[in-house]
C-alpha cells in the first residue's frame, strides 16, 4: 500500500471495485419516490460516513441505483483537488465501491442533464450555489 492510498474502514479504496456488485436493498422496477422510501440510510448519515472515511469537501450527494442496488454516491474533492466518489449501501452504509480521478466532460454533462430532468435525487454543493 503506498503512502497516498485512502483507507476506509480498513479497506484500501484503490483496491475496491469501481462498480457496485452487491448491496442490501434491491431496487427492481421501483420509481424514484419509492427508492427514497426504501433507503434506510438518510442523506445526513451518508454524508457523515463519507466525510469520516475521507475528509474531503463534498461536492455532490446522490441517491441512485447501480446494478439494481440502492446506493448513495458521495463525490468529494481531496486535498490535492482530485475527485473521489464513494458508493455507499443505502441500507447499512457499507462502502461498496469507489472511483478516483476526474470525470470527463461528457459524464459531467450527462449527470447535469439527468438532474435537470429529475431522473434521480441529487444535491449539488458547488456550482449551483453562489460563493460567499
Amino acid at each position: 500500500m503506498d503512502s497516498e492510498s485512502i483507507v476506509v474502514e480498513g479497506i484500501v479504496v484503490d483496491q475496491l471495485p469501481t462498480d457496485v456488485q452487491s448491496g442490501s436493498i434491491k431496487v427492481g422496477d421501483a420509481n424514484e419516490q419509492t427508492m427514497v422510501n426504501m433507503a434506510k440510510l438518510g442523506a445526513f448519515d451518508a454524508l457523515q460516513i463519507a466525510t469520516e472515511a475521507n475528509p474531503g469537501k463534498v461536492v455532490e450527494l446522490q441517491l441512485n441505483e447501480e446494478n439494481d442496488f440502492l446506493i448513495w454516491e458521495v463525490t468529494q474533492l481531496t486535498a490535492d483537488g482530485e475527485e473521489m466518489q464513494l458508493k455507499l449501501d443505502a441500507g447499512d452504509g457499507r462502502l461498496l465501491a469507489a472511483e478516483s480521478g476526474d470525470r470527463d466532460g461528457d459524464e459531467v454533462a450527462s449527470d447535469r442533464e439527468d438532474r435537470d430532468e429529475g431522473k434521480h435525487g441529487s444535491w449539488k454543493f458547488w456550482e449551483d450555489r453562489p460563493r460567499q
